[in-house]
């Protein structure tokens, strides 16, 4: 019997341990985003981005985008088939949803 009593304190001491090592672990993720400081972040990107465009700095673009980012260039055959989208807008996704 003394057994068993031992057996189970061992396995409710080891359960508990865990329930606070999970605790511990969501007590330092942090309760609230600071709303204001993402929007001047945002207001600060757009800014920039803007700034890149009106100076015709268009090597600085890139970061403003993915990696994946594909660029079509004016008369290229990609411009043309996004040029015949626009004028004749196919389906529920036409080219200004995008």
């Amino acid at each position: 019997m003394k057994t068993l009593i031992f057996l189970v304190s061992i396995l409710l001491f080891t359960s508990c341990e865990d329930e606070t090592k999970q605790t511990d672990a969501t007590a330092n993720l942090p309760n609230k985003i600071n709303l204001q400081a993402e929007l001047n972040l945002i207001e600060e990107t757009r800014n920039a981005f803007q700034l890149a465009i009106k100076e015709k700095r268009y090597g600085d673009l890139k970061q403003y985008s993915t990696t994946d980012f594909k660029g079509v260039s004016p008369g290229s055959e990609d411009w043309l088939e996004y040029k015949r989208i626009r004028e004749k807008p196919m389906g529920k996704f036409s080219y200004d949803s995008i």
